[in-house]
Formats: C-alpha cells, structure tokens, sequence
C-alpha cells in the first residue's frame, strides 16, 4: 500500500469534487496543540482520506509552545493544496521527541509521504493565511504514541463541515 499512497493521493485530490456529494463527511476541531486545525475525513477505497485547515501560530503562542512535534500512527500521504509551511523532520524510535535533522518548506502543489512508524514532523504555518491541505492514512502501525491529550477534539456541527467542504471545493 504504502508506495502507491502518493498515486492513490493524486486520485483523491481529482475525484474530490465528486466526494463532496457522495461520501459522508466526518470532522473535528483540534485546538488543544499547535497548529489548530479542522479535519474532515472519509472512506475512499478502503483508506481514510481527510481534509485539514490549518490555522496560522500567533506570535504570541509560538512563544510559549512550539508546534506539536509527533510521529503518525500510521503510513501518511499529503498534499499541500493552499498556502505553506515549515515542516521539521526527526527520527525516534522512542516517547522522547528527536533532534530535528531536517527542515522543509512546503508550499502550494507539493506533496510528500511519512512512511516509516520511526519519522516525526511538525508543521509551522508560515504566512497569516490557513494551510488547506489533503492526508492519506494507511494502516495502523503498532506503535505506541507519545502525549496523550487530556481532551478529545470538538466534533465539527453539520454548518462547520459544509463551510470547510465548500472551502475546499473553491480551491479545486
């Protein structure tokens, strides 16, 4: 699976205009790390396939938390549909967060894939403007995963998920 995900990602990316009207939307708002985002997600050919606004870091904020450096529970596809950002890249095998060995900037139209369980990132926004972009989720890894958040993320109402489809619809 996982070396076709950027293939299956190009698929995604064409056929959303047709996924806005035939699959079923699920979402959530998660604000409790940064960067805050909204994700809508559904099924596409046996993966999940989701959606992300990500929200610009306040200058005030990046002071006192930097963006949440984490490793995916599972092999990952995306594409940067609008806007950028900073991505610093890290490998551990542990809890404990890596050095960051690596530092990228992605912008509109670039797209990448995390596909060992080992691999962590972070996403820094880098403009004044919200990051739209498309994931891939492959198969759960087993991996246990580091912070445990203390609260689950706001499941999104009906009228906060048509907005965001109809966001992204106006990008395609």
């Amino acid at each position: 699976m996982e070396d076709a995900m950027l293939k299956k990602l190009d698929e995604v990316h064409c056929d959303l205009k047709s996924m806005f009207n035939n699959c079923r939307w699920n979402g959530v708002n998660i604000d409790f790390t940064p960067p805050k985002m909204m994700r809508l997600w559904t099924s596409y050919g046996g993966i999940k396939a989701c959606l992300h606004k990500i929200y610009p870091i306040s200058a005030d904020s990046i002071e006192k938390e930097k963006p949440f450096l984490h490793p995916h529970p599972w092999p990952c596809a995306i594409k940067v549909l609008k806007g950028a950002y900073e991505m610093e890249v890290g490998h551990s095998t542990t809890l404990s967060p890596p050095l960051i060995s690596m530092k990228f900037v992605m912008s509109a139209d670039s797209s990448y894939e995390m596909l060992y369980k080992d691999i962590w990132h972070s996403v820094n926004p880098i403009n004044d403007d919200p990051i739209y972009s498309i994931m891939l989720i492959g198969k759960k890894w087993d991996r246990e995963m580091p912070k445990k958040h203390t609260s689950s993320p706001r499941i999104l109402n009906e009228l906060e998920k048509e907005c965001l489809i109809n966001e992204f619809d106006q990008l395609l």
